[in-house]
C-alpha cells in the first residue's frame, strides 16, 4: 500500500511549527468535523479501493496541503499528507 505521510515537512501555520503525527490526526479531525470538503477516490493500489481526499491552502504563499485517509479493516489509514506536488 504505497503512501506519503509526511507531517513533520508541513509547516502548521497556527503555531508556525510543522506538524507532528498527532497533530495531523488532530487537524484531520478538526477539518472533517468542521464540514471540509472530503473527495472519495478509487485507489489504483490497492486496486479498486476507496479513499478520502482533502485539500487545503495552509497559507496564501504555500501549496496545498493534500491528505488522503483510507477506511480499512475498522480502521482509519493516513495514506498522504503532505504539501501537493500538482
Amino acid at each position: 500500500m504505497p503512501c506519503d505521510w509526511q507531517p513533520t515537512t508541513v509547516t502548521n501555520p497556527a503555531v508556525g511549527i510543522p506538524f507532528t503525527d498527532i497533530s495531523a490526526w488532530h487537524y484531520i479531525a478538526e477539518l472533517a468535523e468542521g464540514g471540509h470538503k472530503i473527495e472519495t477516490i478509487t485507489l489504483e493500489q490497492p486496486k479498486g479501493e476507496t479513499a478520502y481526499v482533502m485539500t487545503v491552502q495552509l497559507e496564501a504563499n504555500t501549496p496545498e496541503l493534500y491528505i488522503k485517509i483510507q477506511l480499512k479493516r475498522s480502521r482509519i489509514w493516513g495514506r498522504s499528507f503532505h504539501y501537493s506536488t500538482e
